[in-house]
């Protein structure tokens, strides 16, 4: 998203919450292995969610996919479609 709007970013989050944030047009997909996310703000903290957990970021960022790097237990009755 690059958008600072705050009705944007509002929206992409109720959007999100909605399970309709494929459809905000403020938000650009794209696929990676690799990003590097650079923190313009003025704010001290420079915090995202990755994996479900809060962390501290720094104003430059690299975020790399490890294809294979998690293993997932799941039951032997699952199926996956």
């Amino acid at each position: 998203m690059r958008s600072s709007d705050r009705g944007a970013v509002l929206k992409l989050t109720a959007d999100m919450m909605r399970g309709a944030w494929k459809a905000n047009e403020h938000l650009t997909v794209s696929g990676a292995d690799e990003i590097t996310i650079e923190y313009k703000g003025s704010k001290t903290h420079r915090r995202a969610v990755m994996d479900g957990e809060l962390k501290d970021l720094a104003r430059l960022s690299k975020v790399k996919i490890h294809k294979g790097g998690l293993n997932v237990l799941v039951p032997d009755d699952v199926t996956f479609d």
